[in-house]
């Protein structure tokens, strides 16, 4: 007959060793996370867009053209050649390209809430204007009076 001789072991006698290793695990996992959120922090960091102001002389040149297309716009309004949505939305889009050439800045694709960051009160003023209308079936706003706003701010124009 065989003798088998069983040894017990305590039954937790290598706890001590896994409670180091999930400790240690953790501990590096947590350091981990907080690296990579840290990094994260700093690279969706919203740069602010800088102003690139052109020379004057390039800046009247600017203000001619786009005076010019408000008064072709305020005509075609006027007559009813163009819906008021139709001329909000060109007027949007006439400001916002009139603000990229003098500045630089792609306001074309930013929206309200981005051009208020801006800080250009007058450029939040006329696109707050237009939005209204621009996406609106109907609205009560007075397309002649919002083009002669935006001429007016075109004309006094200093960025």
């Amino acid at each position: 007959m065989n003798n088998f001789t069983v040894e017990l072991q305590e039954p937790f006698s290598y706890l001590l060793l896994w409670i180091i290793l999930a400790a240690a695990f953790l501990a590096a996992a947590i350091i981990l996370g907080l690296i990579i959120l840290r990094k994260s922090k700093f690279t969706h960091k919203k740069k602010t867009p800088k102003i690139k102001p052109v020379p004057p002389p390039t800046l009247a040149m600017i203000k001619s053209k786009y005076l010019d297309l408000l008064w072709e716009l305020r005509n075609q309004a006027d007559s009813g050649h163009l819906s008021m949505k139709k001329s909000y939305q060109k007027l949007s889009r006439y400001i916002r390209s009139f603000v990229f050439e003098s500045t630089g800045l792609k306001v074309q694709f930013f929206t309200l809430a981005e051009i208020k960051e801006l800080g250009i009160h007058p450029l939040t003023q006329l696109i707050s204007e237009c939005y209204e209308p621009e996406f609106a079936e109907s609205s009560t706003r007075n397309t002649v009076m919002s083009i002669d706003n935006a001429a007016a701010i075109i004309n006094n124009w200093y960025i």
